[in-house]
């Protein structure tokens, strides 16, 4: 059996992957001429590199990373609301829960956490939960 799977957004610049490397992956047919040369900025003509244009294509490229990957607006959106210290709150209050209860109150959670942006207080939410479902108190885990 053979499983096969997409590439990875790789790391770093795409300028300076080597060349022979993209090269391969047109020859295997993993990434197009098309795509040799608009994303990795390496000429190739009759299944060989073209060093002058691949030297004149790179130098028009990116030479440094202004960011080292761009999730997205809605995930950066996503993190504004989420934070780290925000994250840990939701855990340790989960912790404190009975298994049965974790996923729903996660839903919970998070609706409410959506419902009142980054303003959001956690203590008023966990609070909140626990007056409205009193049976989530007990510590059967």
């Amino acid at each position: 059996m053979e499983v096969r799977g997409p590439g990875a957004g790789g790391y770093g610049l795409p300028s300076q992957r080597d060349v022979q490397a993209v090269l391969q992956d047109v020859r295997c047919g993993f990434i197009s001429v098309e795509a040799a040369r608009s994303h990795y900025g390496v000429a190739i003509i009759d299944n060989e590199i073209d060093a002058p244009a691949t030297v004149a294509l790179r130098a028009a490229m990116p030479q440094t990373l202004t960011q080292h990957f761009d999730h997205g607006s809605a995930r950066s959106a996503f993190e504004r609301l989420w934070t780290p210290a925000r994250y840990q709150l939701l855990t340790n209050f989960l912790a404190e829960a009975p298994v049965g209860w974790r996923h729903f109150l996660k839903t919970q959670v998070f609706r409410a956490v959506e419902a009142s942006g980054e303003a959001a207080d956690m203590a008023d939410i966990f609070t909140q939960l626990r007056q409205r479902y009193p049976a989530m108190s007990g510590k059967s885990r």
